[in-house]
């Protein structure tokens, strides 16, 4: 597998133009539209100013590539005295704050040093913004939300909405804070991005609660939350996951077996129980309880849970340095029933990876291969420098050996941790954390994989745009929607419709003149003013009077027929205005956003041959 790099390139092209002998005033006027033009075209990078690169390098952590945008990377990044959580835009090379609710403007210096692989405790800081998840679809003005955990001013842990636009720019909106008597923690958005999850606990433990529906709070109509309880127990709760399917949410928990407390993967349904109640927690690692699970996280296929497990009898001790393997079940229905159970598989290994660095808020990475699935890991070798290696899913299973790549030996860099990657057309982008000298860095490599494609994101649809459309042109609003053949029926009638008006509106025009023509004749024949001839003139003159006549009712005829098509037209409008409004909320797929073209402008003033010169030099960013 080789390696490149996408680099940005500017290609500057000026154009000037002067005059001989221009008028007094005409430098100045020129001048002044010259600003104006330049200061419009600048104002995006006006805007992307106060970039600073030296936030990539610290105690930096945790991150998450943007669904949509695979140009746009969450971090976070430990400070002395609080957790701060940034957007890193590769593309424009800026590095801007996200904040929940009122804070100090200024970051405190860095943290005097941590391993990278030391646990951080952030229960004793002043401020923390962390636990960024985005949402994984765009809506209809194609935002892309995330939520995050703010403690603002108030020192708790609340919940957090924000946007970045369709542009790649922070929302300069206050985020939307949603919060319940609790702490939250752990986010996490459903499959279709209309539900979120989250824990809340407090001082008798912690719960998973969810939003049903959080469209009335990203078009801010709605400030009310109240989220509904999906568990309820005096147990520990932490880190749910979403089934591919939204069916269920896996989640850690604190569980009590064979007279030992030790820590499990549980399953809840999310589908509506009989009588209303809350559905029951199916414990899904009981054949491992002399260990501790922690952290699941669903394959793409739903059919498989991936999670962390202790290497040995945690004997009461919870703390993250049991976190040494990766485990894999598999969920199975229970014959003539739709009970689920957990099923802990083995291959080439007995677990998937041993001797592994853990993810600081989510569970193993699973990642798209060719003809298959892999998992995404970092193994606790020192003397290897914590390597970045993936495992084909497929291949551990059927015991073959060479089911592991390490993928570190491409990059040359040291000391790994929390690897996540996104298909990019042609490529794949790896984003990890390395440690340079005394402090880590966020890392962002590039590599070619010949046939990769970008995993589409879901987009919301606008009942508005696809009926403004659609006033505009018939059909376009179905084409919005993605129903091409419906649109093109539509567009085709429209065209035939009105073709056909336009065509019988000029053919009764034509046959209007032709009978004008043919009456003027047959005047004069009837007065004997062409002819002296009376009986030619009597054979003129009946003639005539046919032509006019055939002529008369061919307009007609066309009229009639023209006023059918004008009809025919007004009700294909009419009924291609019901049609795009129809279907709504409606979501489709789209490729993700990738780079885009910004132009960048400044105003030239020179003086050549004696004469003033004015102009402006453009810059394409690609």
């Amino acid at each position: 597998m080789s390696l490149f790099f996408m680099h940005s390139h500017c290609d500057e092209m000026p154009m000037r133009w002067s005059a001989p002998h221009p008028p007094r005033y005409s430098h100045l006027l020129r001048m002044l539209v010259v600003l104006g033009c330049s200061w419009l075209l600048t104002l995006p990078a006006l805007a992307q100013q106060g970039s600073d690169a030296s936030r990539l390098v610290g105690q930096v952590q945790n991150p998450s590539i943007s669904p949509s945008n695979p140009d746009l990377i969450a971090f976070e990044r430990l400070l002395r005295d609080a957790q701060e959580l940034y957007l890193y835009n590769r593309r424009t090379g800026d590095v801007t704050r996200v904040q929940g609710g009122q804070q100090e403007g200024n970051s405190a210096s860095d943290a005097s040093f941590l391993s990278l692989f030391s646990d951080q405790d952030v229960s004793n800081l002043s401020r923390y913004d962390g636990q960024l998840v985005w949402r994984p679809r765009l809506d209809a003005q194609e935002r892309q939300w995330f939520a995050f955990i703010s403690s603002g001013s108030g020192g708790g842990f609340d919940l957090h909405l924000s946007y970045v636009d369709a542009a790649g720019r922070l929302s300069t909106e206050p985020p939307i804070h949603l919060s319940r008597s609790g702490t939250e923690q752990f986010p996490q958005w459903s499959p279709d991005g209309m539900r979120l999850a989250f824990v809340s606990g407090s001082e008798n433990g912690s719960d998973l609660y969810w939003v049903p529906n959080v469209a009335p709070f990203l078009n801010r109509g709605s400030r009310a939350f109240e989220p509904q309880q999906l568990t309820a127990s005096r147990a520990l709760e932490f880190y749910p996951a979403w089934s591919p399917n939204g069916e269920y949410i896996a989640f850690q928990t604190l569980t009590t077996q064979n007279g030992r407390e030790n820590w499990g993967i549980s399953l809840v349904s999310t589908e509506p129980q009989p009588g209303g109640g809350l559905p029951t927690p199916i414990p899904l690692t009981e054949d491992l309880s002399a260990f501790d699970e922690y952290k699941p996280s669903w394959a793409p296929d739903g059919q498989h849970i991936a999670f962390y497990v202790s290497q040995g009898d945690g004997g009461g001790q919870r703390n993250s340095s049991l976190l040494q393997d990766i485990g894999v079940l598999a969920l199975v229905r229970t014959s003539g029933s739709n009970r689920v159970m957990g099923r802990s598989l083995s291959g080439f290994s007995p677990r998937l990876a041993q001797n592994v660095v853990p993810h600081t808020d989510r569970g193993p990475a699973w990642v798209p291969a060719a003809g298959g699935l892999q998992l995404l890991y970092v193994k606790r070798d020192a003397q290897a420098g914590f390597p970045i290696f993936a495992a084909d899913f497929s291949k551990w299973q059927s015991r073959q050996p060479d089911f592991e790549e390490n993928f570190s030996e491409q990059f040359g860099t040291q000391n790994h941790k929390e690897p996540v990657m996104a298909l990019l057309p042609g490529t794949l982008r790896v984003v990890f954390i390395s440690q340079e000298g005394n402090a880590n860095k966020l890392q962002v490599f590039d590599l070619r994989r010949a046939g990769a494609q970008p995993q589409p994101i879901m987009v919301e649809l606008s009942k508005g745009t696809a009926v403004r459309r659609s006033l505009l042109l018939p059909g376009m609003g179905q084409f919005y929607k993605g129903q091409k053949a419906k649109g093109a029926l539509f567009l085709v009638g429209e065209v035939a419709a009105l073709g056909a008006a336009a065509f019988f509106v000029t053919s009764n025009r034509s046959s209007v003149s032709d009978a004008e023509m043919f009456k003027a004749a047959y005047e004069a024949e009837l007065r004997g003013l062409t002819d002296p001839n009376i009986t030619d003139a009597q054979a003129k003159q009946s003639a005539n009077f046919q032509n006019w006549q055939q002529a008369y009712d061919d307009a007609e005829s066309a009229a009639s027929t023209a006023l059918i098509a004008t009809a025919a037209a007004a009700g294909i409008w009419a009924l291609n205005l019901l049609d795009s409004s129809a279907g709504f909320p409606r979501v489709v797929r789209r490729p993700a956003r990738m780079a885009v073209v910004e132009a960048h402008a400044r105003p030239i003033f020179t003086y050549a041959h004696g004469a003033p010169q004015s102009g402006i030099q453009l810059r394409l960013t690609f």
